[in-house]
């Protein structure tokens, strides 16, 4: 039925292409805006930009590194109108019993921009509402839309971009011929798969690393605002609160922990996160009814049936939820289209060239005429046929940025951040080469590559085990970030653990990945060293008994 409708429909020419309406493709079409660029589209598979998804209800921590972005478009102070400021960051642990314990949650350096928590949806909606604003000249945003195909198609002045996409409505196909099309569409990313298959050397091919976190699962309770904390009401949870609340349960495949980040706006919801291992008797629950009988066992401290409704409990029962994938991440960053072998000529010059050797007859593109002195010691006497300027054919061009290069799970808070920082990079490497995007794939490539890289590494011992999915595991992995937070503080040549680091916004992911290997280097030399001074006591003590 669309193939009819394909063949007949008119190809579009713009720009540059972006598919993906989430933070990476508002943020790169605002970038390219503000850098003079036009014809940009953006195509977003979603119906509007405020569309609540229970199941990606997550808040996002926009850092300094984040901010890099925000500061460019002058929009940080909008972001602090919607966000809570992490110096104001109070956490309240509610354990089982009943027992509460409110704390501040103390700040790494004071001397660091101020993160801001912000639901993901508000976010993404401040950064519509900037295109809205400022920017609709320049930008489009198609909604409701699918990118369902991209082809390489061949012309006589070289390879061009064909995309197809697709709309709600069942004949709505265009093709496009986007000059720059750029893939800001997740992990599963079509623009990246397609890649994948024009380039067989594997540099598109997501690369996977093992994490304690990988393969959790998720879902997420969506509870009415200001909720109560006791049967009696008297006492409610706080918006701006972040909430810590354990269950009574104590055997692995129960137990059970809820996790409130907080909001700006008192009126949303809070959004409650429960990740666990795939064999969890939750995963196991298909009803509504099911659902509250078990939640209101594992916290008995809360009025649940006050605060989880039967239509939430019906809707959490039939989600899939998600699971925290393998970090990953691929090497190939740009892909460029082949132009034609020869520019297009539209000038031919006739030149007499008079030598001591003789006279010969040259020709030369270019729109000069006159003369001008030979190498040789003779003139060259220059007639134009044409006026017109030479024109040469560029080609077309695939980017990728955000998720569709490095995707990993929620340990350290870096996912959207690094995606706007994927941003901002291009954004430098653009102006360094004068927005000539054909020097800049390449370039944006080779600078942003080693950060990917480093990022998701990284993430794979940062703070894997906070999930309390293996008690021991935990205990022992939280053994050695003490460790190495201490002794940071007394040993120069120490650095302090990778999730303060990753904090540091003028550190590149590259910078404190380096510093994590040196530490953990030096550390076990220590420990060799140590281990080989006990055993030589013991040898010695041994001797003289």
């Amino acid at each position: 039925m669309h193939s009819s409708t394909v063949q007949s429909a008119s190809i579009l020419g713009c720009n540059v292409l972006i598919v993906g309406g989430g933070p990476a493709g508002f943020a790169a079409a605002l970038m390219l805006a503000k850098r003079g660029w036009s014809e940009i589209t953006v195509v977003e598979k979603r119906s509007t930009a405020q569309d609540y998804e229970p199941d990606k209800s997550f808040n996002y921590m926009i850092d300094g590194r984040g901010q890099k972005f925000t500061d460019l478009l002058e929009i940080t102070d909008k972001l602090a109108a919607i966000g809570v400021p992490s110096s104001e960051f109070y956490l309240t642990r509610i354990e089982a019993n009943g027992d509460r314990k409110t704390l501040k949650v103390p700040l790494i350096d004071s001397n660091r921009k101020t993160a801001y928590w912000v639901p993901r949806r508000a976010f993404v909606q401040m950064l519509y509402q900037e295109i809205q604003q400022h920017w609709t000249a320049q930008i489009t945003v198609r909604f409701n839309t699918r990118c369902t195909a991209i082809n390489k198609v061949r012309q006589w002045d070289g390879e061009r971009l064909e995309v197809t996409i697709e709309g709600g409505e069942p004949d709505s196909v265009q093709r496009l011929e986007p000059r720059l099309l750029i893939g800001c569409d997740g992990v599963q990313s079509i623009v990246r798969s397609t890649l994948n298959t024009w380039d067989q050397s594997g540099r598109f091919e997501m690369q996977s690393f093992p994490s304690p976190s990988s393969g959790l699962r998720y879902k997420v309770l969506s509870l009415p605002p200001n909720f109560p904390l006791d049967a009696a009401g008297k006492e409610q949870t706080v918006s701006t609160m972040s909430y810590a609340i354990r269950g009574a349960f104590r055997q692995r495949k129960q137990a059970l922990s809820l996790g409130l980040l907080p909001l700006k706006d008192p009126q949303a919801p809070r959004t409650a996160n429960l990740v666990n291992r795939p064999d969890h008797y939750l995963w196991q629950l298909k009803t509504g009814e099911a659902v509250q009988n078990f939640l209101e066992r594992a916290f008995p401290q809360l009025p649940m049936r006050q605060i989880l409704s039967p239509e939430e409990a019906d809707r959490f029962a039939q989600s899939k939820g998600g699971s925290f994938p393998t970090p990953q991440f691929c090497s190939g960053l740009y892909y460029r289209l082949s132009a034609a072998a020869e520019p297009k000529k539209s000038i031919r010059e006739s030149i007499r060239e008079s030598t001591h050797e003789g006279t010969r007859e040259l020709t030369h593109e270019g729109t000069r005429e006159g003369t001008f002195e030979s190498t040789h010691g003779g003139t060259h006497e220059i007639n134009s046929e044409t006026t017109h300027e030479t024109t040469y054919e560029t080609a077309s061009g695939v980017l990728l940025l955000g998720d569709a290069i490095h995707c990993f799970p929620p340990d350290i808070g870096q996912g959207v951040n690094s995606a706007l920082e994927d941003v901002v990079v291009l954004h430098q490497v653009l102006a360094e080469e004068g927005d000539d995007w054909e020097r800049s794939l390449s370039r944006y490539e080779q600078v942003r590559s080693p950060d990917v890289h480093a990022v998701v590494r990284l993430v794979q011992v940062a703070a894997p085990w906070q999930y309390r999915q293996d008690w021991w595991r935990g205990k022992l992995w939280a053994i050695g970030f003490a460790v190495r937070l201490g002794l940071s503080k007394v040993l120069p040549w120490i650095h302090p653990p990778a999730f303060f680091l990753v904090q540091n916004h003028q550190l590149s992911y590259q910078e404190i990945w380096r510093r994590t290997q040196s530490t953990t280097r030096i550390l076990i030399g220590m420990g060799v060293i140590g281990l080989a001074g006990l055993l030589g006591i013991a040898m010695i003590i041994g001797s003289i008994q």
